[in-house]
């Protein structure tokens, strides 16, 4: 199975470009007038971790490929505008302290011409805990036992291959783990809380399997604050990067993917493939495919009719090869979808049934809610592929999804997007924010 690639710039490269960068510069070294758009931080990462601190890998997007994108301040990097306008740089934390770090990031032309105005994002290195358990040679865990109080510290690979024996534990991340070339089987029933305390695990692969995968399997306890990044999962059954199956009691707060899954049946989704319980201020970043008789979503594959999904988004794309119903956040709704929107192209191949830009069949309740993908296939809808349940204050873009009609929603232009007076009844003060200067769409405050 090919694995993603990272462009990693050689040493002298950077140097070069480091160099050609701040020749004639001031802080940022702009003398000309900042012409380029901002480039814009992705919204996963906030910390850096002793595993990471040289090389922590932050991710975005720019707007053309071959700018040069450099970023100073308390980490250093340099790196490329790659195709699709993303770019990912690799950068060095480990002269900073432990505590807020703070980094500014601008794209620029390669001639250095022009250059965008620049771009603050806030992370917090945390590194003292880590550092100190390796002195003490701890295995089985770096600390903790168990209770809410303390939960058992995790710092290694090893120490994670714990939390299978200790699944009604409250657990608490405290680094980055990088997986790595072994196959990931996942973890079984969480009834306890899993904290990813705002690290990451990352290159979570597996092929194959007949039970619901991802990195739990399945689970009724709470898991929050953690990103599961550069996921590759082609599997069968309930597929989502966090956990195959969310049961009814279960929470997901505070946590986000990236990758690629890739199902034969039953239900997949960017991060949860079924659920029942509650997902809360979270995002998915993943391609999303199918091959028969799937319920397919950017975020939940199916969301049951206790299900809940408040204040989360996704923007990969979703794409049905021979699924049932497709939706750039949800396959098929049941229960209740508000405060979300999606931003992934949504198609079917082989002519799902039912195809929308955020939900592909609604047979619960949607409010609150948009969706800006292209939508294609046999019953489309630029909102919902088709709706029997209760739709209220919910749009999408006719222009950017290309979809004249939905079953359900109200169209309107892109322009119209850039305005708060589109949507009705939505709390742009705590929940939604949008500043029609220089956001094509509103976000959701918490980004």
């Amino acid at each position: 199975m090919s694995r993603k690639p990272i462009l990693v710039l050689p040493f002298v490269s950077l140097l070069a470009l480091a160099v050609s960068l701040a020749s004639g510069c001031g802080r940022m070294g702009f003398d000309e007038a900042d012409i380029l758009p901002p480039i814009r931080f992705d919204d996963g990462r906030r910390k850096v971790s002793l595993a990471t601190c040289s090389a922590t890998r932050l991710m975005g997007t720019c707007s053309e490929a071959g700018h040069i994108v450099y970023i100073d301040g308390d980490g250093f990097g340099v790196g490329l505008c790659g195709e699709g306008g993303r770019f990912e740089v690799e950068v060095d934390f480990s002269a900073a302290a432990d505590g807020p770090v703070r980094i500014s990031g601008v794209q620029r032309t390669p001639d250095g011409r022009y250059s965008s105005p620049p771009v603050e994002r806030d992370l917090v290195k945390d590194t003292e805990f880590c550092s100190q358990a390796v002195h003490r040679r701890v295995v089985a865990f770096a600390g903790g036992d168990g209770s809410e109080g303390d939960p058992y510290r995790i710092c290694t690979m090893e120490q994670l291959l714990e939390v299978d024996s200790c699944l009604d534990a409250h657990l608490r991340l405290e680094n980055d783990i990088d997986i790595g070339d072994e196959p990931w089987c996942g973890f079984g029933m969480l009834t306890g809380v899993f904290d990813g305390n705002d690290f990451v695990i990352e290159n979570m692969h597996h092929e194959n399997s007949g039970y619901p995968s991802g990195l739990f399997l399945t689970a009724t306890g709470t898991i929050e604050n953690l990103g599961v990044i550069d996921v590759q999962l082609w599997t069968s059954c309930h597929v989502g990067a966090l956990v195959g199956i969310l049961y009814d009691g279960g929470v997901v707060r505070r946590c986000f993917s990236t990758g690629l899954l890739h199902s034969y049946s039953d239900t997949v989704g960017g991060l949860v493939g079924l659920n029942a319980g509650e997902v809360i201020d979270s995002y998915s970043d993943v391609r999303v495919t199918d091959s028969r008789d799937c319920y397919i979503g950017g975020l939940v594959g199916g969301n049951d009719s206790t299900g809940i999904i408040r204040s989360c988004y996704a923007t990969g794309a979703v794409t049905g090869l021979g699924a049932i119903q497709v939706g750039g956040l949800v396959g098929r709704n049941d229960g209740i979808v508000a405060d979300t929107y999606a931003l992934g192209a949504v198609g079917s191949n082989l002519g799902a049934e039912d195809v929308g830009g955020l939900i592909g069949k609604n047979n619960g309740t949607l409010e609150r809610s948009f969706a800006l993908g292209q939508v294609s296939g046999r019953t489309t809808g630029g909102l919902i592929g088709t709706n029997c349940g209760d739709v209220s204050s919910a749009y999408w873009d006719v222009e950017r999804c290309q979809q004249e009609s939905s079953d359900g929603g109200t169209g309107l232009s892109s322009e119209a997007m850039r305005s708060q007076a589109s949507f009705e009844g939505w709390d742009f003060e705590t929940v939604w924010r949008l500043d029609p200067r220089t956001m094509a769409h509103p976000v959701l405050a918490w980004q």
